[in-house]
Order: structure tokens, then C-alpha cells, then sequence
């Protein structure tokens, strides 16, 4: 049943996502969704059509989809996945690696797939501050996004002390409940999209990133 509901869940994302442009298209002029990819679907015939029809179903422009894959998910069947990820990627979406660290991706996998975020699993998140070995494993992952040139997400931060050191260290996009807990579209808007919320505090972009990914 994955292939079945995947694919509505990305439907109904860029659904949300269209409806909330048209209705506030201030507050989300930067605003994007971020969808889960599960494996069966990387290599599933006709990924590539079935994410076109949704993007020319709801007028939405390529760039406000992002598509996450686990990094194990990259080695199920390595030629189908480059191919895919490249056609997506030529047309404009942001490709993510999801829960980087505990799968078995390798520096090969990152040079053959055109990943543009890494998301860092929140169990080296939730090891800040207990020793300095795990402090510094997060900073060399960190580091070794950027050297990449990848926009490094911090998943699972649930502190301020967690949120401190993430930001400290060069994390782009902070996301957990420190921030939002997973919440309905209806009490997202409220919250996160309302004029008076998303203009009084420049924060609110890191929210924004957290709360759209949770929502996905």
C-alpha cells in the first residue's frame, strides 16, 4: 500500500501548500513542503510522472517540493535511484537525505546522488552535552555537509541548549519540538502563518522550516 499512499500524501502536501499561497502569499513566499520518499517508491515506475501530474495539478512551482530519502533507501537498488533523482532533480526539486548516521550510505552515495539537504538523525542531537565525543561527531558531521555545500538540517531538537549548539555550529534549519510538536494544517496557519506571528520575530523562519517538515 506505500506506492498508493505515498502518493497521496504528496498530493495532499502541495494541495496545502497551493491553498496557503493563494490565500497568504506574503507569509509564504518562501514557504516550502517537505515529503517523505519511502524506497518502494524511488523505484517504482513512473515516480517521475506521478510528481509531475501533482506539480501541474496544483500550479506549483518545482522548487517548493522537497523529497526526503533514508539513506538505505539509496541502496536498494542503486542505478534505478540515480536515474530517478537525477530527472527529479533536473526538474527543479530539492532532494534530501533523511536520518543521516544510521543508515549505510558511504561519500560514494553522496557523489553519485544530487542531494542538496542533510538531515542529521536526532540521536546525535540528543547527545549534545553528554561528552565531548558526541559533541564533536556532530560538529564533523556538520563540517562535512558544508564542505559539501549541503544545507544542513538538525533533527530532533527539543532543547535550547540543543537549539544553541546546533545554530553554533552552522546548522541552516533547526527542526523538533523545541520548536512545534506535529500539529494539523488549520492550527499551523494560525500559529505560524498569521501576519502578526510571521512578521514580528525573523526566528519564525526557522519555525516555519520545522513545523512544514513536522506537517509532512
Amino acid at each position: 500500500l506505500i506506492v498508493g499512499i505515498g502518493n497521496w500524501v504528496m498530493r495532499e502536501a502541495c494541495r496545502q501548500l497551493k491553498d496557503w499561497q493563494q490565500r497568504l502569499p506574503k507569509q509564504c513566499e518562501h514557504l516550502t513542503v517537505a515529503v517523505n520518499l519511502s524506497a518502494v517508491q524511488l523505484v517504482q515506475t513512473g515516480l517521475m510522472q506521478e510528481v509531475e501530474n501533482v506539480l501541474v495539478e496544483h500550479q506549483l512551482e518545482a522548487d517548493r517540493l522537497e523529497l526526503e530519502i533514508t539513506e538505505n533507501a539509496l541502496i536498494e537498488d542503486q542505478k534505478s535511484a540515480v536515474t530517478t533523482l537525477s530527472q527529479l532533480a533536473e526538474r527543479g526539486i530539492t532532494l534530501s537525505l533523511d536520518d543521516f548516521g544510521t543508515g549505510y550510505s558511504s561519500l560514494q552515495h553522496l557523489k553519485l546522488f544530487p542531494i542538496k539537504v542533510l538531515k542529521i538523525d536526532k540521536e546525535f542531537v540528543s547527545a549534545i552535552g553528554n561528552g565531548i565525543t558526541n559533541d564533536r561527531l556532530l560538529i564533523a558531521m556538520i563540517r562535512f555537509a558544508q564542505a559539501l555545500e549541503l544545507t544542513v538540517v538538525a533533527e530532533g531538537v527539543e532543547t535550547k541548549e540543543q537549539a544553541a549548539f546546533c545554530t553554533k555550529n552552522g546548522c541552516d534549519i533547526l527542526q523538533g519540538y523545541y520548536y512545534s510538536k506535529p500539529i494539523q494544517a488549520l492550527e499551523f496557519e494560525k500559529i505560524f502563518l498569521q501576519e502578526q506571528a510571521f512578521s514580528h520575530d525573523v526566528k519564525k523562519t526557522d519555525v516555519l522550516s520545522s513545523a512544514a517538515h513536522h506537517k509532512s
